[in-house]
């Protein structure tokens, strides 16, 4: 559901509101820092905190990357890892644009 939400807010211009939550799972990510996981986290539906943080960086770059290089620095993503970010941007967009088609044009 975060590339759900991620899509969202790029087609709706609230980027800045996906990358706060995206900085609030990443403060969730350094709150548990140096406490062990345990394994029941792997069970949960969600991604681990920062995992889940950096898609949704990777995503909001990828929508708009003139826009967003800034983003490349702050997270520290190699420039290598960008054109997969705009990848995947396009396909949930795509694929999420499908499934939505008869609802978005009404």
């Amino acid at each position: 559901m975060d590339g759900f939400a991620a899509v969202l807010a790029s087609i709706w211009d609230l980027d800045e509101i996906a990358l706060s939550a995206a900085d609030i799972m990443g403060a969730q990510a350094n709150l548990k820092a140096g406490t062990e996981i345990t394994e029941a986290e792997f069970w949960d539906s969600h991604s681990l905190d920062e995992q889940r943080m950096y898609s949704i960086f990777c995503l909001i770059y990828g929508s708009n990357p003139r826009e967003h290089s800034d983003l490349l620095n702050q997270i520290g993503m190699p420039v290598e890892e960008s054109t997969r970010c705009q990848y995947e941007y396009q396909t949930l967009y795509k694929n999420w644009g499908r499934v939505l088609e008869a609802y978005l044009n009404d």
